[in-house]
């Protein structure tokens, strides 16, 4: 993603996209998660819960 494309928010990246049909701002789902929780893991979480869905849907 461009860094046209990044915020800053308490100094961290958060990944952002522009909806022009919609007029919205998209903000991607693990940086939010990963601010908001400190974590530095909000990625890895989110393959395990997406693993873990993936088990109840067999």
């Amino acid at each position: 993603m461009d860094d046209k494309n990044v915020k800053l928010f308490e100094n961290k990246r958060i990944h952002t996209a522009w909806d022009a049909e919609k007029q919205a701002w998209l903000f991607s789902v693990v940086d939010v998660v990963s601010v908001l929780t400190e974590s530095a893991y909000a990625a890895k979480c989110q393959r395990l819960l997406g693993s873990y869905e993936k088990s109840f849907e067999d």
